[in-house]
């Protein structure tokens, strides 16, 4: 268990880069607008998903692009671990996508107001619930695609999920 803690917690540390205050700040901002203006939720809870998704396949490219495979294997690191740390790692990754995406919601939907756009406040919480089972439906059919072929053969198949 303490192995695949690390895994998670290895995954977290390669994506940590790109959690920046600025790289949230402009994805907040953009859901924020998109949410204000349109009167939808779901716009501006769309683009902190995706933000979501795009962090998923983060450590299979930083690990190709590294060889970090042969890292896993001298730190005697099995391929369950491995599969089911990286798992792990999406599912903790959306929880935080979605707390992060229903704080911008309640957000927007404060700047809809005073900009007086009506917005379906009642539909808030299924949006979110309905986009969070379709961004990891897509992660679902991704993560196979990206531990079979590797990142940078999978990449064509990480994007037919959001194209269908």
């Amino acid at each position: 268990m303490t192995k695949l803690k690390a895994f998670v917690w290895l995954d977290f540390v390669t994506v940590k880069q790109y959690f920046t205050v600025k790289n949230l700040l402009i994805y907040a901002a953009i859901a924020l607008y998109l949410t204000a203006t349109s009167g939808n939720v779901s716009s501006g809870m769309g683009v902190g998903l995706m933000l979501g998704t795009m962090f998923v396949s983060h450590p299979f490219a930083l690990g190709e692009k590294s060889n970090m495979d042969a890292l896993y294997v001298t730190l005697s690191v099995s391929k369950k671990n491995v599969v089911a740390g990286r798992y792990l790692f999406t599912l903790a990754l959306d929880v935080c996508a979605i707390l992060f995406v229903f704080a911008l919601s309640a957000i927007g939907l404060l700047a809809a107001r005073t900009i007086r756009v009506n917005v379906n406040e009642t539909d808030t919480l299924a949006a979110i619930l309905a986009l969070s089972a379709v961004f990891i439906v897509i992660q679902a059919v991704q993560l196979p695609f990206l531990f079979k072929l590797g990142y940078a053969k999978a990449r064509f198949f990480t994007f037919v999920p959001f194209v269908a």
